[in-house]
């Protein structure tokens, strides 16, 4: 068993928790890629007998794009915020069809939370050929 681990056991060490992993990474990876690092994979890859294996820590089978949809999550609401919406308004999301399920995010946290957020309502569509996120209003 290593130190973290007898450490956790013990009550002396705390893990991050999911929510605090994916904002860290969210804040990572910007600065990897600006500095030219490849990044291959953002957490474990899911094995057989992963689980169960696990002492303590964050863990998401698909934590990768977690950390990817909260990174797009931000970029729509700086552009949110360019725009200025009105409250009741509809926007319309347009991004390339590998994107949609990142923009939406997972269970629709992104769009729930956007539209919480700023009062309004949103449509995504994955019709960009190029760049990555645009905004209109419908």
């Amino acid at each position: 068993m290593c130190i973290r681990d007898r450490m956790y056991i013990k009550g002396e060490y705390a893990p991050l928790t999911l929510e605090e992993a994916i904002q860290w990474c969210s804040k990572l990876v910007p600065l990897y890629k600006k500095a030219g690092i490849t990044i291959l994979r953002i957490g474990l890859q899911a094995a057989e007998g992963l689980e169960s294996s696990l002492v303590a820590g964050p863990y998401h089978p698909a934590f990768g794009e977690l950390v990817e949809s909260r990174l797009i999550l931000e970029t729509l609401k700086q552009k949110i915020e360019q725009i200025k919406p009105e409250q009741g308004e509809c926007l319309l999301v347009r991004t390339r069809p590998n994107l949609v399920s990142k923009a939406i995010g997972q269970k629709r946290e992104n769009i729930r939370h956007l539209e919480k957020t700023y009062h309004l309502s949103m449509k995504i569509v994955g019709d960009l050929m190029q760049g990555d996120i645009e905004i209109q209003r419908l």
